[in-house]
């Protein structure tokens, strides 16, 4: 589980170099959390919901998402702003350099759903997170992205957004009980105990019997 940097697209640029070398050593590895960006393969939805538009309006936004030069710069000089474009870069250099494979949209396709944003969620108010965008993913190596090993990647919202998984053949218990626990872990540092909606692994279960 990773998350990169939430306030700076160049800074999270840099911060993939890393995981980009670890997935060309490793044929087998998953790498799942928020990473803070956004991806190319959303790009026509976020065309049609104007965020660009939003983006350029407030400038810890435009730090955030957009590909100005700003590293460094304590303060923002508009003009940067109104002329930059969203950085897809974070998500292009782990797909393409790190090969690595985006399993949420893989599975959206494959099963014929529509985009599904995981923020903002209604008890996580971040106003860095003005519009509905995927932020949180879930990549592997393509040894791991299967169908056969993953079935599904789907979204639900658990006070705050979580991805949940759907596994098939040996390694479903061992991974997904890993997976929760690790995402329940996170709530509970952050927000406390989850006593109102039960475990995430209850959720992760109950969703996998529906399904």
């Amino acid at each position: 589980m990773t998350h990169l940097s939430p306030n700076d697209a160049q800074k999270r640029l840099k911060e993939t170099h890393h995981i980009d070398r670890l997935s060309l050593e490793h044929c087998e590895l998953i790498l799942l959390g928020d990473l803070n960006a956004l991806s190319r393969y959303d790009e026509d939805v976020y065309t049609e919901a104007m965020l660009l538009g939003k983006l350029r309006q407030d400038p810890r936004l435009c730090r955030k998402f957009l590909d100005a030069e700003l590293q460094g710069m304590r303060v923002l000089d508009r003009m940067l702003c109104e002329h930059a474009d969203i950085s897809f870069a974070t998500m292009d250099n782990l797909l393409r350099n790190g090969s690595l494979v985006d399993l949420g949209y893989e599975a959206r396709l494959r099963n014929g759903r529509t985009f599904e944003h995981t923020v903002p969620t209604a008890a996580n108010e971040d106003p860095l997170h003005a519009a509905e965008m995927r932020l949180d993913y879930f990549l592997a190596t393509p040894a791991l992205a299967r169908p056969e090993v993953f079935r599904d990647v789907w979204v639900i919202h658990v006070r705050r957004c979580s991805l949940m998984i759907s596994l098939t053949h040996d390694i479903s218990h061992s991974l997904g009980t890993t997976c929760c626990h690790l995402l329940e872990r996170r709530y509970q540092h952050d927000l406390g105990p989850l006593s109102d909606h039960g475990s995430v692994a209850d959720l992760s279960s109950r969703s996998g019997r529906q399904r």
